[in-house]
């Protein structure tokens, strides 16, 4: 299987709504990321468990130090937090929407 480079996929700065279309979408979905093994694995826009997308960017802890990493990154990052707080999120929210997932990578990248 050939190996293809990562796609990059470009932000828009100072945009903060939803994807801008379908297409849009179906890039975001189709973005890869290399997984430890140097194989290439997509990163699917979806619904994620808190501690589930933790430890997708800190996959050497434990998912209690990982979930206390990622609560971190958003209580210290003042813009990420406000517009996560915009769409509905709440500090102790066991789920993230597709759509909170999506605010998550556009503020700290993919895991």
């Amino acid at each position: 299987m050939p190996h293809h480079a990562p796609h990059q996929h470009q932000w828009i700065p100072g945009y903060h709504g939803p994807l801008a279309n379908k297409q849009e979408q179906i890039r975001m979905v189709q973005r890869t990321t290399e997984n430890k093994a140097g194989l290439e694995k997509a990163f699917v826009l979806r619904s994620y468990g808190y501690g589930e997308l933790a430890l997708l960017y800190f996959p050497n802890s434990t998912k209690k130090s990982a979930t206390t990493q990622l609560r971190r990154w958003i209580r210290r990052n003042g813009e990420l937090r406000n517009t996560l707080a915009q769409i509905g999120f709440a500090e102790r929210q066991r789920i993230l929407t597709p759509r909170q997932v999506e605010v998550v990578i556009r503020y700290v990248g993919e895991p």
